[in-house]
């Protein structure tokens, strides 16, 4: 994957995010090793995490009583 491809990744994958969030006005994340994250904190993991053959999907969960977004990596 090129340097150009990962930041389309994690550009992508902030975009969609960002939709949830608002879509759903949901404030906290969860991250796929299930920490509690804040928006940005979750775009930091996501630029930090996507390339090589990772792949990110988003769902909308509720986690102790209130909606999430929940992060799934995959290899």
């Amino acid at each position: 994957m090129s340097i150009e491809d990962n930041a389309d990744a994690w550009v992508d994958a902030w975009f969609d995010l960002n939709f949830l969030v608002d879509e759903h006005k949901v404030t906290d994340v969860l991250l796929p090793d299930g920490t509690e994250a804040t928006l940005n904190e979750a775009k930091k993991w996501l630029q930090d995490t996507l390339g090589g053959s990772t792949s990110v999907s988003f769902s909308i969960e509720t986690h102790n009583g209130k909606q999430v977004v929940l992060i799934t990596a995959e290899a």
